[in-house]
């Protein structure tokens, strides 16, 4: 350690006072700038890409929140607004008459689905009651058969089921 410390301290003892005291100035300014640029910076700069980082995770969150409360607010009222327990075959028959397309015949099937047939409709009203029963109520034509007739009619077979 010796070895180490002689050269400095000969270095130190062959300075004038006035050279002592600049050399100590640019070691205590060179340590303030090694502590400042070395510690406090990178220290300052971390912690406020951690509060950025934060503060969009907070942000985040309360989105997902308001999302789902959103979501649990639509679920509560969708059965009310899809029909609630109505059963497919009611909701059908009753839009079909405003619509006015009338149904042939009906078989209900397997998990609430149901067969259904319409011998003569007008394929506008046809159409306009497929996308009622889907958009007002989640009931889609899962599986649809469509033949034209004569004088812009149509007859169809299809399945209707829930699909919300």
């Amino acid at each position: 350690m010796n070895r180490i410390l002689k050269p400095v301290a000969d270095y130190w003892a062959g300075r004038t006072p006035r050279e002592r005291l600049l050399v100590a100035g640019l070691g205590i300014l060179l340590a303030a700038a090694s502590f400042w640029y070395g510690l406090i910076a990178p220290l300052s700069t971390w912690h406020d890409e951690s509060r950025d980082i934060y503060t969009a995770s907070v942000e985040r969150y309360r989105s997902v929140e308001a999302g789902i409360a959103r979501y649990r607010s639509a679920n509560a009222g969708a059965d009310a607004l899809l029909g609630g327990d109505q059963p497919v075959r009611t909701i059908a028959s009753e839009r079909a008459l405003q619509h006015g397309v009338t149904i042939a015949r009906v078989l209900p099937g397997e998990d609430g689905r149901l067969n259904l047939w319409i011998d003569q409709a007008e394929s506008r009203a046809l159409i306009d009651w497929l996308a009622d029963l889907d958009r007002q109520y989640g009931i889609a034509a899962t599986r649809i058969t469509v033949e034209r007739e004569e004088g812009g009619f149509v007859s169809a077979q299809m399945i209707l089921e829930r699909v919300s």
